[in-house]
């Protein structure tokens, strides 16, 4: 079966000649290429949650919230197509930074080399462009990060679910309140100097699944794992939304719709897809007061 393995990488500060980033998989040499990329995008992410809180006696409440939110990210990305026929249950990959060398002068650092390396997936060839499937699963990720009942059930917080389908540089979760956002896996993925990140490649339900190797979890939590158990409801971040946004070049709106009963506590998830955003228009005090407009059902 066909993997691909994504790798976005952008030089700042450059010292004299490009670094290279050199990219192993179970301790065997895969493939190396030159970090030439001094440029960075930004990415866009639409979000719409609906809620319904209905009572007797004329009570009633309805809440319609949309969510922009933008991230910057490196403009280019290398993509190397991986065959796993021989892969174990459990591999390792490094990602490797190498001649990204500062310039001492007299004990001073006169000029540095700086790389940023994000993002860092591992995903199925076929799935990473059937577009529809992808957003499926997408879907399905914010219908289970809303649904209390299902994440109570399986045992998992918003937190310490296992991230899919690999590492970004914004692994931000917003806490219980919905007031606060939290960053998770605390070790940066832009640094100077040489260096190397480590992964975990793990075979599950039929899939192989990569994660970030010996990166605390949760640095607030003094019991926090270093690597996720790979159980129950999945945790996608919404940088990865936004980058695959932009990778297949089609936007859309992730929605999400709930009804909840007052008097009989009972909660109703309606079933919403996800919808084509075709303009935008930021009519009301400028633009951070945006009112989309035109959004169609797919």
């Amino acid at each position: 079966m066909k993997y691909s393995l994504i790798i976005g990488y952008q030089l700042f500060e450059k010292n004299n000649t490009f670094p290279t980033i050199r990219v192993n998989l179970n301790d065997k040499f895969i493939d190396q290429f030159t970090c030439d990329n001094m440029e960075s995008t930004e990415l866009s992410l639409y979000e719409e949650k609906f809620v319904e809180i209905a009572g007797e006696y004329g009570y009633g409440f309805k809440q319609l919230r949309l969510f922009k939110s933008q991230y910057k990210s490196p403009k280019k990305f290398t993509i190397i197509e991986l065959n796993t026929s021989d892969w174990p249950d459990i591999g390792k990959l490094s990602v490797e930074v190498i001649d990204n060398d500062s310039n001492y002068n007299n004990g001073f650092m006169t000029k540095r080399s700086i790389v940023s390396l994000n993002p860092i997936f591992l995903i199925k060839t076929d799935l990473l462009h059937d577009k529809n499937t992808m957003q499926r699963i997408m879907q399905y990720e914010v219908i289970a990060q809303e649904h209390p009942t299902l994440m109570r059930r399986r045992g998992h917080d918003r937190v310490n679910r296992w991230r899919w389908p690999g590492r970004t540089a914004y692994p931000l979760c917003m806490d219980s309140n919905g007031i606060f956002w939290k960053t998770l896996d605390y070790e940066y993925t832009t640094k100077g100097g040489n260096f190397k990140l480590d992964f975990t490649i793990t075979k599950k339900h039929k899939s192989f699944i990569l994660q970030q190797a010996n990166v605390v979890i949760d640095p607030d939590n003094k019991n926090s794992e270093r690597l996720n158990v790979i159980n129950g409801v999945f945790r996608i971040d919404d940088f990865f939304r936004a980058w695959y946004q932009s990778f297949t070049k089609d936007q859309f709106i992730s929605r999400y719709s709930a009804s909840y009963n007052r008097d009989h506590e009972s909660i109703r998830h309606l079933e919403v897809g996800p919808a084509h955003l075709t303009t935008l228009n930021s009519e009301v005090g400028g633009d951070e007061h945006l009112v989309i407009r035109n959004i169609t059902n797919k």
